[in-house]
């Protein structure tokens, strides 16, 4: 048996759970969604709302800076992480954790 999430309720999870609201900004979450719903099209296997390995498996990073300092990279520009991350904003994006 199997419910449909929306977007809203994406949302509404996180921001409601005292564990995990702060993991990821309101932006970063409707990105998410977007990226995670597209993955699922993409697929034949339905995805399962699980929050606690949605904040195990991506991580929103403020800018290039802050992921290259996190991972002990050198990228220069949003372009060369695009492979790997979904953009949230002008600066920050999310990207699954390696």
């Amino acid at each position: 048996m199997h419910q449909r999430i929306t977007q809203d309720h994406f949302v509404d999870a996180f921001r409601s759970s005292e564990t995990y609201k702060n993991n990821f900004t309101i932006p970063a979450l409707h990105a998410l969604f977007e990226y995670l719903n597209d993955l699922e099209d993409e697929s034949v296997v339905p995805l399962e709302f699980d929050m606690i390995a949605t904040c195990c498996e991506y991580s929103e990073f403020e800018s290039i800076a802050d992921y290259n300092s996190q991972y002990s990279q050198e990228f220069t520009n949003r372009n060369e992480v695009d492979e790997l991350t979904c953009n949230v904003g002008e600066q920050g994006f999310i990207c699954h954790e390696h």
